[in-house]
């Protein structure tokens, strides 16, 4: 016979049913509940206390015995002892101003085990104690008008502590609770519940493991609403917000602020809020604004020119008596007037009339606004919406650039004819920096549109090294660019991108490191924090340990070359590693030497690496020994991903370390050769190789003999601009659409570059597929394909688009980008499940990221042989003709691979 005695208080115990003389069995339970013993419950006779007042503490027990009590918060504040022989006990404990917000009381109960006729020696118990002092809460009134109408200036007086600061704000009540604002309160602030943060204890957890003590749990709540906001913000409407900055109450605590409430209809939230010292408080009201007239003005987000919509224009009659209105339309910018201009409609008293004007986008591009003027009820109401025309189609670049002896001139000519006059934008680079004529291939890192880690380190390693000419090159207001502040920028940005082991992942928020990312941007961080740049050493430190842990690794990977053969390698960025890590200051010698003798192991562009390392250490002879004899015995294939080599990049790679560590070898002639007409005549050059192929061109630049050269330029036979050993850039008003040339004289030579973009006046593109096919079908909810591009006022259309590889290879990082018509409107970019009765054509794929915009939705992904399929939703919005662009696919490291298709109109009609 065995007796069992349980000690856990309110706990479900698992007891075998079966006892086997040398321990327990196993072979089946059952459960009970031990009876609600061990608790000390203690009760207040307030829920709230102030500041001085005594608390009235009564403690029930389950038995008889002495009771230790403390007041806890931080820290033990107090402790005494009290006794009870009849399961219960009372004391007053006295609140001070140390106790706010509140202090737990905690009591344990104990007694000598002999007397109890259970093992139960021991109880606990805790309750909160609030305090607040009543001085430090301030009431603040609001004082304003309950309604008022738009276009109209509102007086709103405040009234809280005297002379005292106050803030107050006001915002649409619409863009509050579309984020889940509340009403600022920074006395629940400052003065909410605080955890208990002592920890207690004793030994019996020890004799019995079941019993433990409950621990508290942190003052405040999370707010039900932050869990169901839409994430997702639209920016298409004007937000009425409005902040007085820190106002200064009088000495009768009256402060005003006065608002000019734009065309606006709904409801405003008053918010203020009042401190002084350690006091604090807050109000909020409400301004309902409505006019007697309310108008409504569907309008798409955007128009492409050629585009023909109806306009109609919603008109809601708020008061009691029949409206007869006279709705008038006028529109600025590159917008007319189908038909009517001006019609009538009578509303009864409490509803809606509607009228619809025609308005077709003219061929030009440009900001517009469509303006809406009824006179009604004696007044006149308005209604102004500010719309933007873009094209239906992606900018075209051109670009020239060359050099030219002193003692000569030449004529330029940088045609822009055939692009709409508002989209034209052109610039002309003249300068003895022979960098100037790679200014396209500067001109597209930092321009660049991409945010990837590999984007982003080749976005600014050119300026790192060159701001001085960028800033000059990009001077305008239209860019902003600041080459020192888009290094920081840059520093900061990839911090975001570390994972836990020190490697970089490939875009922001990504879950797996990119090694070639990781050393790139790694070599990066080291030659900004030569220059002087703000590095995070903590950061560097993490990222140099991520390629030691990857070296180590010793993996290996299949390596093409020559167009058709392959062989199994070290990765290439083993050999960027070593280079990094010394030129970071290390010394990994015993992996450089592992490598030097398995040379056979490395690509060329690896040994050129390798000997760099080597000639950073100081050690010449090995240097010497490991470096090739030339760049021609191998050429790399193109690489999509991983470390995206090719021919032209490595060859670049191999020019800057012999740039870096000898620069008087004589391979550097021949190399730089080959990399100035890589920049000069390629058409299609990825990010990696015109980052590396401008650096060592601006290498060379620094170490060149400086030249003398002095020249004007005239247009239509006027001299615009002279230089004199000096870089000068001249803007679209000064050079579009003019007879250009350049004369120069004195010593050496003046180099010059050119780009001009537009938008073709017809809107026309070239379709292609380019080693990559990428197609868009339309299909209704009922699953079946659009085939006429007609759709209904409201329709949900769900968007397909396909991607296909045209050749065996697998190609990474395809963008592909689909330009909306302006009576589309994403519905939902981020499908897995689709709304009642439709269904997916075919298997759905993911892309690698997603960037969603009004106009277009971005997809990053890789391209086989084997067709993908990509998925978003849209609702048809306005009704009429609208231009819809291509969809358009290309690889961010070859512009080779593309494919554009697929432009035309939709037709939008109502139900």
């Amino acid at each position: 016979e065995y007796e069992l005695r349980i000690a856990a208080p309110g706990v479900h115990t698992y007891v075998s049913s079966e006892l086997y003389a040398y321990g327990w069995g196993s072979s089946s339970y059952s459960s009970f509940k031990v009876n609600n013993e061990g608790q000390i419950d203690i009760q207040l006779d307030k829920k709230k206390y102030n500041v001085g007042d005594k608390a009235k503490v009564i403690l029930k027990t389950p038995f008889a015995g002495k009771v230790l009590v403390t007041v806890e918060r931080d820290k033990v504040l107090n402790y005494f002892y009290v006794s009870t022989d009849k399961r219960a006990a009372s004391f007053d404990l006295d609140l001070k101003e140390e106790n706010i917000p509140n202090v737990y009381i905690t009591a344990t109960l104990f007694k000598p085990h002999d007397v109890s006729d259970i093992p139960l020696t021991v109880a606990h118990g805790f309750a909160p104690v609030i305090v607040e002092n009543p001085d430090y809460k301030i009431p603040v009134t609001i004082t304003a008008a309950e309604t008022s109408r738009s276009n109209t200036k509102q007086k709103i007086k405040v009234k809280g502590k005297p002379n005292s600061p106050i803030t107050i704000a006001v915002v649409d009540e619409g863009i509050l609770q579309l984020a889940g604002y509340a009403t600022p309160d920074p006395y629940g602030f400052y003065y909410q519940k605080r955890a208990l943060e002592v920890n207690s204890y004793d030994v019996y957890p020890y004799l019995f493991p079941e019993l433990g003590m409950i621990r508290s749990q942190t003052g405040g709540d999370e707010s039900e609403m932050a869990k169901r906001v839409n994430p997702f913000q639209n920016n298409r409407v004007k937000l009425v917000a409005f902040w007085s900055g820190i106002l200064q109450t009088n000495s009768r605590g009256e402060a005003e602020y006065e608002i000019d409430i734009p065309q606006f209809s709904g409801s405003l939230r008053i918010m203020a809020v009042n401190y002084n010292g350690q006091s604090f408080g807050s109000g909020h009201a409400d301004i309902k604004v409505a006019d007697p007239l309310v108008l409504s003005v569907a309008l798409p987000r955007f128009l492409s020119p050629g585009d023909k919509l109806d306009v109609p224009v919603i008109m809601t009659n708020t008061t009691d008596k029949t409206a007869r209105c006279k709705t008038t339309l006028k529109v600025d910018g590159p917008l007319q007037i189908d038909g009517d201009k001006t019609m009538s409609a009578s509303i009864d008293a409490r509803k809606e009339g509607e009228v619809i004007f025609q308005l077709e986008a003219l061929k030009e591009i440009g900001p517009a606004s469509v303006n809406v003027t009824v006179n009604a009820m004696g007044e006149d109401f308005e209604n102004k919406t500010d719309i933007t025309v873009r094209p239906a189609s992606t900018l075209q670049k051109r670009t020239g650039s060359g050099s030219m002896a002193a003692n000569k001139s030449m004529s330029l000519d940088i045609n822009t004819s055939d692009f709409i006059p508002s989209s034209v934008d052109c610039k002309l680079v003249i300068s003895k920096n022979p960098l100037v004529e790679f200014s396209k291939s500067l001109d597209y890192l930092v321009r660049y549109p991409y945010g990837c880690v590999e984007q982003t380190v080749s976005t600014a390693f050119p300026q790192l090294y060159f701001g001085q000419l960028i800033n000059t090159m990009y001077a305008s207001k239209k860019t902003g660019l600041d080459a020192g502040k888009n290094v920081q920028f840059a520093l900061d940005k990839i911090k975001l991108m570390q994972l836990y082991d020190g490697g970089l992942t490939y875009w922001p928020g990504g879950g797996s490191e990119s090694w070639w990312g990781s050393v790139y941007a790694a070599h990066f961080t080291v030659e900004a924090k030569k220059a002087g740049y703000d590095v995070d050493e903590s950061f560097l430190d993490a990222l140099l340990g991520y390629l030691k842990s990857k070296l180590r690794e010793k993996t290996t990977f299949t390596y093409y070359f020559n167009f058709n053969q392959r062989k199994i390698i070290a990765p290439q960025e083993v050999a960027y590693s070593l280079y990094v890590l010394t030129l970071a200051g290390e010394k990994p010698t015993a992996l450089m030497n592992y490598y030097r003798s398995h040379s056979e192991e490395l690509s060329i562009q690896g040994k050129y690496l390798l000997a760099g390392a080597y000639a950073l250490t100081g050690d010449k002879q090995k240097y010497k020994t490991i470096l090739p004899q030339g760049f021609d015995n191998e050429k790399p294939n193109s690489s999509f991903g991983g470390s995206f080599y090719s021919y032209i990049r490595d060859e670049a790679v191999a020019l800057n370390v012999l740039l870096e560590v000898d620069p008087d070898n004589s391979q550097v002639g021949i190399m730089a050769k080959h990399i100035s007409e890589s920049l000069k005549t390629q058409q299609y050059l990825n990010t990696q190789e015109r980052t590396w192929g401008f650096l060592a061109m601006g290498k060379i630049a620094k170490i060149a003999a400086e030249s003398n050269i002095k020249g004007d330029l005239k247009a239509d036979g006027k001299v615009i601009s002279s230089f004199d050993n000096n870089t000068v850039v001249l803007r679209t008003d000064q050079i579009n659409g003019k007879s250009l040339e350049l004369s120069a004289q004195g010593k050496g030579k003046v180099f010059y570059f050119w780009e001009s973009e537009g938008i073709s006046k017809d809107g026309t593109y070239q379709e292609e597929d380019s080693y990559i096919k990428v197609r868009k079908n339309f299909y209704n909810r009922n699953g079946a394909l659009v085939t006429s591009n007609t759709f209904q006022q409201n329709d949900l259309v769900l968007v397909e688009l396909s991607v296909t590889g045209l050749t065996d290879k697998y190609v990474e990082n395809v963008a592909v980008t689909d330009i909306l018509p302006a009576c589309f409107e994403i519905e939902n970019p981020r499908l897995t499940d689709l709304p009642p009765g439709m269904h997916w054509p075919h298997d759905k794929s993911y892309p690698d990221y997603l960037d969603v915009r009004d106009d277009r939705i971005n997809m990053f992904t890789s391209v086989s042989s084997t067709t993908r399929y990509y998925y978003y939703l849209v609702r048809v919005v306005s009704t009429g003709t609208y231009n819809m662009g291509p969809v358009s696919a290309d690889a961010m490291y070859n512009g080779e691979y593309h494919s554009y298709n697929g432009a035309g109109v939709i037709t939008a009609v109502r139900k």
